[in-house]
């Protein structure tokens, strides 16, 4: 190994173990899976991590949505999220089509009656009139704002507005000013012969949340993104060298990304050498596929991903 790569391994190690002591307070926090259901099988689910304390489904339920059953996929995936809340979560479920209508008029407990009651909404909904996404997320970021904590809305739609055809810019320069600042919008994007992921993607963009495109398979990941950030580049050979080296660091998002070198395992020494190999030396080959883009793995192993391309 040159002298110059051997240095510039330690300069990354030190960096990676300086980065993971400084975060480490700072991992632990309040997260819900909400399993959504794919809209290609109707059958296999998901599990995405959305920040929040307290939370706010706004569930598109347009006549798109009905078209080819989509509401039905959402429909189980929100009831299992919903079953994951505690006691001592608030909460609230709503649906708009040309029209809002809301379970209650407030965030409210998780308690077991109030969460079969959401269920009870959900269950029931039916796909009907224009997708009238601007008045349903006003209501729904207020109330996501009586949160003493962060208050997370969770938007499932398949596309825009389309009763006032509002673009995206107009959409969020409307938002903002209404929006308090303990309030995070997470969308997911669900495949309909109409959809346009165009606006969920500026929304959870202008408001600090996750865009979840529920329509990329489970297992597509691309080799290298080691921290999830949907690029390689040193930050992903430090958190591997972190993850190997220091306590209680993180582990990997995915395990297929993680496996620089294709050689069925994750071994933060040889996949960091490798990942720094192809990005500072000269005639280095690039990763072995899929890289630059979510894919499959054309490798048979023994490591698996989910969700690492959400």
């Amino acid at each position: 190994m040159h002298l110059t790569f051997k240095l510039m391994l330690v300069t990354v190690v030190t960096l990676g173990l300086w980065i993971a002591a400084a975060s480490a307070p700072n991992r632990i926090r309040s997260a819900l899976q909400l399993p959504v259901a794919t809209a290609a099988t109707g059958h296999d689910f998901y599990g995405a991590c959305v920040e929040g304390d307290d939370f706010v489904w706004c569930i598109d339920r347009s006549d798109s949505m009905g078209w080819t059953g989509a509401l039905e996929l959402v429909k189980p995936a929100v009831i299992d999220s919903l079953l994951q809340l505690s006691p001592d979560d608030q909460f609230m479920v709503m649906s708009f089509g040309a029209s809002w209508t809301v379970l209650a008029g407030t965030l409210i407990h998780a308690t077991p009656d109030n969460v079969q009651d959401a269920i009870d909404y959900v269950s029931v909904l039916n796909a009907e009139g224009g997708t009238c996404l601007l008045n349903a997320l006003e209501f729904a970021t207020m109330l996501a704002s009586y949160s003493l904590g962060t208050g997370a809305v969770l938007l499932v739609s398949d596309s825009a507005d389309a009763c006032g055809g509002f673009p995206p810019p107009d959409i969020i320069a409307e938002l903002q000013g209404v929006v308090a600042d303990n309030v995070v919008i997470h969308s997911f994007y669900v495949d309909t012969p109409s959809a346009d992921p165009t606006t969920l993607i500026a929304l959870a963009d202008a408001f600090g949340g996750v865009f979840v495109d529920t329509t990329i398979p489970l297992d597509f990941f691309q080799r290298g993104d080691v921290n999830g950030d949907a690029s390689t580049d040193v930050a992903d050979a430090a958190f591997l060298l972190s993850y190997g080296f220091v306590p209680g660091s993180p582990a990997p998002l995915c395990d297929d990304a993680a496996d620089a070198n294709d050689d069925g395992e994750v071994d933060p020494i040889a996949d960091s050498i490798t990942l720094l190999q192809m990005l500072f030396v000269s005639g280095t080959p690039p990763l072995p596929p899929p890289t630059g883009t979510c894919a499959e793995d054309p490798t048979a192993d023994v490591l698996g991903c989910e969700g690492a391309c959400l």
